[in-house]
């Protein structure tokens, strides 16, 4: 049963099993396809394409749904997988949380859970709890490991992918974290494949699956917090850095050569010398040290207890001192957005990670202040923002759909 052997498109195939691999890849990257749009893609005859179309259905792989579009006659079969045939695991580590999704091949979310990150969730803690969570989460289904297809992880780096190693990740909670061979690790407690990958690049993935994304050929993705990371998708191919690139990328973009020195990369004038959640926090501790008035003065005995989230609820309450840090900092950030955009020309720019989900001032700002670095030129090359589609869970979601692209790349 061909229900069985997914698992087994990474292996030598033959003529008629590489077919069906084409074939069920198409079908999950549009979504539904009719016998005839699966010919005109993979230049099958209908006989041949009518054959392995009907071995898919009997071995369960995919099911019809629907009809689609009369060209003048009967209405054409649409295909669609079968969802519920095997289930992924898709992981985000990064510095505020672990979360732990489980999802069926359509990317529909059936369980989760979360673990904050803080400075006891040393590497020990956090792979005891996604240990435990994965087999409680297939317990509570009644499925066995060899139901899930794999283990996808998005998270910070620096990594070595192909070592499956998280190196040493800068402003973590804790300083444990250091040459982690977490996917080494999880493959021997749980006996599962697993992939990594930075968790910028598997929530670009997440959110280009939906629809209302599709359309775009070039998308840049940003993730901003205690880092700034980057991913593109140019001519509808994601692109993939090197491990520098990642951990380094936009945010550490020199937007003002007499700038303030960056803590992370020395240089000055960078865009994380201002926006990263360090960096404001710092900003916001010493405006308040030289005597600035804020409503955070009198919340705080001690202003070096301030954390990111009284900044923000302080920003979205109006508070002038963190109203004032915030739009320099989102300027800055606008800026550095506007240099990437004038590169590379994308459609698309979605914004996420907290400063700019947990703060319309900021967001708002940074795509202002991009517009007014592209007077000359917004005209002839429209670029849409979004702060996406899915939320926290988006880099979850993409580390389980790059470990089902795995198995049909």
């Amino acid at each position: 049963m061909w229900i069985k052997l997914i698992k087994r498109f990474i292996q030598a195939l033959s003529q008629k099993e590489k077919s069906i691999k084409e074939l069920y890849q198409l079908i999950k990257e549009h979504g539904y396809l009719s016998k005839n749009e699966l010919m005109t893609y993979t230049g099958i005859t209908s006989t041949t394409c009518s054959r392995l179309i009907n071995e898919m259905i009997q071995s369960q792989l995919i099911a019809k749904s629907g009809y689609g579009e009369s060209s003048g006659g009967r209405k054409p079969d649409l295909y669609k997988i079968k969802p519920e045939i095997y289930h992924l695991i898709g992981i985000d580590i990064n510095r505020s949380e672990t979360r732990i999704l489980l999802l069926d091949l359509s990317l529909t979310i059936k369980s989760e859970a979360s673990l904050p990150m803080n400075e006891s969730t040393n590497p020990e803690v956090t792979i005891n709890f996604i240990e435990s969570t994965v087999h409680k989460m297939l317990r509570e289904r009644n499925m066995e490991k060899e139901d899930i297809l794999g283990i996808g992880i998005g998270t910070i780096g620096p990594l070595d992918q192909k070592k499956g190693i998280i190196i040493d990740p800068s402003d973590f909670p804790t300083k444990d974290w250091v040459n982690v061979p977490i996917v080494d690790e999880l493959e021997g407690k749980l006996g599962i494949k697993t992939l990594i990958d930075y968790g910028v690049n598997t929530a670009i993935l997440a959110e280009i699956e939906n629809k209302e994304f599709k359309q775009f050929k070039n998308i840049v993705y940003i993730i901003k917090g205690g880092g700034t990371r980057i991913s593109l998708k140019m001519d509808r191919y994601q692109i993939q850095g090197s491990d520098n690139f990642s951990m380094f990328n936009h945010g550490h973009m020199i937007v003002d050569i007499n700038g303030k020195k960056c803590n992370v990369c020395g240089n000055h004038g960078c865009i994380e010398a201002y926006s990263s959640i360090s960096s404001i926090k710092k900003e916001v501790v010493s405006q308040l040290q030289q005597g600035k008035e804020s409503m955070l003065q009198h919340q705080f005995k001690n202003n070096k207890d301030i954390k990111f989230e009284d900044i923000y609820h302080a920003v979205n309450q109006k508070d002038p001192l963190c109203s004032q840090i915030i739009k320099k900092a989102a300027f800055i950030t606008g800026v550095g957005i506007s240099n990437i955009s004038n590169l590379i020309l994308p459609e698309l720019i979605i914004l996420s990670g907290p400063t700019y989900t947990k703060m319309d001032l900021f967001y708002k700002t940074s795509i202002q202040s991009f517009y007014n670095c592209n007077k000359g030129g917004s005209s002839d090359h429209p670029v849409m923002f979004s702060k996406g589609l899915l939320g926290d869970n988006a880099a979850a979601i993409g580390a389980a759909n790059m470990v089902f692209n795995y198995y049909l790349s």
